[in-house]
């Protein structure tokens, strides 16, 4: 799943002016996989991820939103324990080839990350992240040692990395949708605002209605809160397909 820079930096334009509660979360990647990830998927992960988990709310409500985010935690859970239990098991080949943690391989050019949480989804994403790049080192300590042939090693890495690609796409994929509806709420509206002042026309002048409907009418925008409206203009400025696989 590659990601179009545009959209990346569309999403970090949005980030730049976002107007809200932030944390900071430091921590080092070692793996060129999840510093490929981090630097390739996290600005987008975190706008998704905060419109579905807050800003959806103001739009659609609760009811709808909750469902939404219970899943994407679900699939943050489900992969973050999948990584506990192929740790576990990478540690006891380790333990029965007279390895321990000491004994871990580390990588040459460490990065470091300061990061900026802007959501609890996002938080979680970064913890995943986290974990990832301890279990790409057990993955590269039992390759050095000759604990796994190379093919299996680079089998087990690509199974990480597509692991947390997944996650990557079930929020993007959620934004995708409710963008979908707001589109679609912005064109029921004007379609309402449209057909009232068709129908007004005809009930008031029939006559004149009649001699003048090749003419377009004239449409008043929706009133709509302006908070809203700001955020969703920066939130749909880029379009879903620039985000595909």
């Amino acid at each position: 799943m590659a990601t179009n820079p545009q959209a990346r930096a569309t999403a970090k334009d949005y980030l730049d002016n976002y107007d809200g509660p932030i944390s900071q979360l430091n921590t080092t990647f070692g793996s060129p996989v999840i510093k490929q990830i981090y630097k390739r998927e996290t600005p987008i992960f975190s706008r998704n991820a905060l419109f579905v988990t807050f800003f959806a709310r103001l739009i659609f409500g609760d009811t709808t939103v909750d469902p939404l985010e219970d899943a994407l935690n679900a699939k943050i859970a489900g992969t973050s324990k999948k990584f506990e239990y192929k740790i576990i098991q990478a540690q006891t080949l380790m333990r029965e080839n007279d390895l321990s943690d000491e004994d871990k391989c580390q990588n040459n050019l460490p990065v470091e990350f300061n990061v900026t949480i802007t959501s609890p989804a996002y938080r979680k994403f970064i913890l995943l992240m986290i974990k990832a790049d301890a279990l790409l080192t057990y993955y590269d300590t039992l390759w050095m040692n000759g604990l796994v042939k190379t093919s299996d090693y680079n089998t087990m890495r690509y199974e990480v990395k597509k692991d947390l690609r997944g996650v990557v796409a079930s929020v993007r994929n959620t934004w995708i949708g409710l963008q979908k509806r707001v589109q679609q709420d912005k064109l029921d509206k004007l379609h309402d605002v449209t057909g009232s002042a068709e129908e007004g026309k005809v009930s008031a002048t029939p006559d004149a209605t009649i001699a003048t409907s090749d003419k377009p009418a004239k449409v008043k925008k929706a009133a709509t809160s302006p908070a809203v409206e700001a955020q969703s203009d920066l939130l749909t400025q880029e379009p879903a397909a620039a985000e595909a696989a």
